[in-house]
C-alpha cells in the first residue's frame, strides 16, 4: 500500500504454529442431539456452550510460548466470526426497528424508543458500541429495497468479514476510507479500491495486489486505511 512501510515476513505464522503445537485432550461436554436437526437458536446456545468449556479449560500463564502464539491466533479466528455475526445482528435489529415502521417497529413492539436503545438492552452494549455495529453493517449486509434483497454496499468487505478473514476494526477502516471517496469515483474504481483494500488486510492474493511490495502480507487494520 502506498505510504506503508515494507512489511517484514514473521518467520513462523500463527496457522503454521498451531498445526505443530501438541494439543492437551479436553473432556467436551456431549451433545445430546446432533446440531443440524435442532432451531438456530439451540444451535448457537451449544456452539456457545462448547466454545466456553475449551476457554474455561486454558491456563494462559502455563501455556509454551508455541501454545501461546497458536491459541492468540485462534482465539482472534473464533472472535472474528463472532463479530461478524454481531454487526450482522445489529444491522438486523436496527432495521426491523425503523420509525418507519410505526407501530410494527421491532422497537416499539419491545417498548424500547428505537433500535439503538433496543440493541443496548438485549446486549447490554453501550449506544456507542451499538450504533457502531449497525453502521458498519449498513454497509456489509443486505439491503431490504421493498420486497427485494439488494447485495451490500461493500461486497468484498462484507465476504471478507463474513468468512472470519477480516477484523471489524480494519473493515471500518476500509468502509471510512471508501465513503469520503464514494461519491467522486466510477463505481468499477470504487470496486477495485476494496479488494485491493480487503486484500491487504487479508493477506489475500488477487489481481489488485498481484506484484505489489507485501504481496500476500496481511497488514495490521492501523495500516489498512
Amino acid at each position: 500500500m502506498a505510504g506503508a512501510p515494507t512489511p517484514h515476513h514473521p518467520t513462523t505464522s500463527p496457522q503454521a504454529v498451531a498445526s505443530n503445537v501438541q494439543q492437551p485432550l479436553v473432556q467436551l461436554p456431549l451433545v445430546q442431539q446432533p446440531l443440524v436437526q435442532l432451531p438456530l437458536v439451540q444451535r448457537l446456545q451449544q456452539a456457545r456452550d462448547l466454545a466456553a468449556s475449551v476457554l474455561d479449560s486454558v491456563a494462559f500463564s502455563l501455556l509454551s510460548e508455541a501454545e501461546a502464539m497458536a491459541v492468540l491466533g485462534t482465539v482472534e479466528d473464533l472472535g472474528r466470526r463472532v463479530d461478524a455475526a454481531r454487526v450482522a445482528s445489529a444491522a438486523d435489529i436496527a432495521v426491523r426497528s425503523r420509525r418507519i415502521l410505526g407501530n410494527e417497529s421491532l422497537a416499539y413492539k419491545n417498548g424500547a424508543t428505537n433500535g439503538t436503545d433496543l440493541i443496548t438492552r438485549l446486549t447490554r452494549v453501550s449506544s456507542r458500541e451499538a450504533n457502531r455495529r449497525v453502521r458498519l453493517g449498513e454497509n456489509v449486509t443486505l439491503r431490504l429495497a421493498g420486497t427485494s434483497m439488494l447485495p451490500p454496499y461493500y461486497p468484498a468487505v462484507a465476504a471478507a468479514l463474513t468468512a472470519g478473514s477480516l477484523g471489524v476494526d480494519a473493515a471500518e477502516h476500509i468502509v471510512t476510507a471508501l465513503d469520503t471517496v464514494a461519491a467522486r469515483v466510477a463505481p468499477d474504481d470504487l470496486g477495485t479500491a476494496e479488494r485491493a483494500l480487503v486484500a491487504s488486510a487479508t493477506g489475500a492474493i488477487t489481481d489488485e495486489t498481484s506484484g505489489l511490495p507485501g504481496e500476500g502480507f496481511a497488514f495490521p487494520a492501523d495500516l489498512v486505511r
